[in-house]
């Protein structure tokens, strides 16, 4: 993936356009990670799930294929979506570091003022607090 150039996104088409990830089936978890992103209005009915998680140490990224591009996600991103993922159907997610071009402070601005909305209208929100570390941290807080 390293040769892959990094994801363009296309301009959101209005304040409450999002973009919906559609996350890549994948036989084996140790699969690139793939997805495609598709726009769809907050309130367009197709279902959707959210994503929260803890973005985490940013200092050694990891990648997504994206439409024959790539986009830089932290580990945990990657670990979480791994957990998502299914062996052979598409995941229709919202994740905040895909689903927002990141780069684009104005956009960044604009969905964080939605977020409210589009967690509320997501089917389900998938939480990820991490992988247990030694001291069953994540573990003791879900006690």
């Amino acid at each position: 993936m390293a040769d892959l150039p990094p994801y363009l996104y296309k301009p959101l088409q209005s304040e409450t356009s999002i973009r919906i990830m559609i996350l890549l089936p994948a036989k084996d978890e140790k699969d690139p990670l793939e997805c495609r992103l598709e726009n769809a209005d907050i309130g367009d009915p197709r279902p959707y799930y959210g994503v929260s998680y803890v973005w985490g140490d940013e200092s050694h990224p990891s990648r997504i294929q994206c439409e024959g591009a790539h986009i830089s996600i932290t580990r945990n991103a990657d670990i979480a979506l791994r957990h998502i993922r299914r062996a052979t159907k598409d995941v229709p997610l919202w994740i905040d570091s895909i689903s927002i071009n990141q780069k684009d402070v104005d956009e960044r601005n604009a969905q964080v003022r939605i977020m409210g909305d589009i967690y509320r209208k997501s089917k389900m929100v998938f939480i990820w607090l991490g992988s247990a570390d030694e001291f069953e941290s994540t573990a003791a807080a879900l006690e």
